[in-house]
């Protein structure tokens, strides 16, 4: 009778193995199932490996995997408003890693920082903060959770989802399936890991910058500036009276942390895009923007640090053809931003980047994604296989 169990056991089980075997197998291959360590040494191969396997928790797990990784001397924190901001704004590749993460604030700042290893904290931290952050209609929420490497549960998810998406283009004999078959992103022929990254999707270079593919570059040029930001980024404009002073204790806590360990720390506010900033500039209901600069400001400062405010995209300058939407930079205008920040703060920046090579750069190209700055890599990379 026990045989008979175990018999009709294996006969139930054997099928649903070899589906699940099969599913993990598709993952594997297109990359969405990867763990994040295996995609960081895939990345270290080359700068134009991009990675489109991400969500969330899995991404926070890849930040902090990288930046232990590269032991960057620069590191970027902030959320997708910085996410553009890649290697071309310093003179070596090697100084930098991006840890941007989508909807990051102080909270996850903090979090990230003490998640490194000591040998991987940065000389000098660039800091992006978000200004909805300071509104009192804003919560501060629990940080991300370092996921396990192997976290099949998590694994599994990505791979479901990445076989609905193949089905799609299958049904739709979609070109990009030729992609998919290769590995490709579409528009760079950039080595891609991850059904997203071959489809053209925004995705992740090795050093942490999001590489904007050629569908979200399509959805760029087919829409006028005004019609990009309203369909997307409004999210950010959360209304608010007045800072809500709660909030400035982990900008305390992270700014402590750096002090402590000998970090210099660059905090900015980010630029809007022109018609966004004209819409809150004057409206009562965003009040506290105007409030943050004189209220963080001098907290930075009493840590030896500095604090601006680049809510003004006139300031740099940046028009709106140079923001993906409301809120977020395309690369060229974050390299307009960094250049700023530099001319701020030669004494801490320059160690970096020479601001003549920033100049040449931006004189060089008017294309908003800097996509010759990759391919540039890409030819550097085959180069050397040969």
């Amino acid at each position: 009778m026990a045989r008979q169990f175990v018999r009709r056991l294996v006969i139930f089980a054997t099928p649903i193995i070899i589906a699940l075997c099969a599913l993990f197998g598709m993952g594997l291959y297109l990359g969405d199932a990867l763990p994040e360590s295996v995609v960081v040494q895939l990345q270290d191969r080359s700068e134009t490996v991009i990675y489109g396997g991400i969500d969330f928790g899995s991404m926070y797990h890849l930040k902090v995997l990288g930046a232990n990784h590269y032991h960057p001397r620069l590191l970027i924190i902030g959320s997708s408003r910085v996410h553009t901001m890649g290697t071309f704004i310093v003179d070596d590749t090697a100084d930098l890693y991006n840890a941007w993460l989508p909807g990051m604030n102080p909270g996850h700042a903090i979090h990230l920082m003490r998640s490194l290893d000591a040998e991987a904290l940065p000389e000098t931290i660039i800091w992006a903060i978000d200004h909805r952050f300071f509104s009192p209609q804003t919560e501060l929420g629990t940080p991300p959770q370092n996921a396990a490497d192997l976290d099949f549960q998590h694994m599994l998810k990505r791979t479901i989802i990445a076989g609905i998406t193949l089905s799609r283009l299958i049904v739709t004999r979609s070109p990009l399936l030729q992609n998919v078959r290769s590995q490709t992103e579409p528009s760079s022929g950039f080595a891609a890991i991850g059904i997203d990254a071959q489809q053209g999707r925004t995705s992740l270079l090795a050093r942490g910058a999001a590489f904007i593919g050629q569908s979200s570059i399509e959805s760029y040029y087919a829409k006028l500036p005004e019609v990009r930001i309203n369909e997307a980024g409004t999210a950010q404009f959360v209304p608010g009276d007045r800072v809500d002073e709660t909030k400035l204790a982990v900008i305390h806590e992270t700014l402590s942390f750096a002090q402590e360990h000998g970090i210099a720390v660059i905090g900015y506010l980010p630029a809007y895009s022109p018609l966004s900033y004209s819409q809150l500039r004057d409206n009562a209901d965003y009040r506290y923007l105007s409030q943050i600069e004189s209220v963080v400001a001098p907290i930075f400062r009493s840590y030896g640090f500095q604090f601006y405010d680049l809510t003004d995209p006139a300031q740099i300058p940046l028009s709106a053809d140079e923001f993906i939407d409301g809120v977020h930079l395309t690369p060229r205008a974050n390299l307009k931003l960094y250049r700023h920040l530099l001319l701020l703060v030669p004494e801490e920046l320059e160690q970096f980047s020479s601001l003549d090579r920033l100049n040449q750069f931006l004189n060089s190209t008017q294309d908003p994604f800097l996509l010759d700055y990759y391919r540039s890599f890409s030819a550097v990379s085959s180069t050397a296989s040969e």
